[in-house]
């Protein structure tokens, strides 16, 4: 799914500005989430993570080639 979104996000950028596909990790019925956004190069939006909040925003930079990530965590 992460990837459908990024090649959605990726055709529209001709017509609308498109950098990040941002999620809104539910914690509360899934701990173990967060390890899966991280392993598929999502990252924390650190400003709208302060204070108890029962999801945490997450960004995805469309741009950033997943492979890369992919070779530098096996290196």
């Amino acid at each position: 799914m992460i990837e459908l979104a990024r090649g959605i996000a990726q055709e529209v950028n001709d017509s609308v500005a498109c950098k990040f596909i941002t999620v809104d990790e539910d914690i509360e019925n899934d701990e173990h989430v967060t390890d899966f956004y991280y392993k598929n190069n999502v990252v924390l939006n650190e400003e709208f993570n302060k204070g108890k909040r029962r999801t945490i925003s997450m960004r995805l930079n469309i741009f950033d080639d997943p492979q890369a990530a992919v070779q530098e965590d096996t290196a």
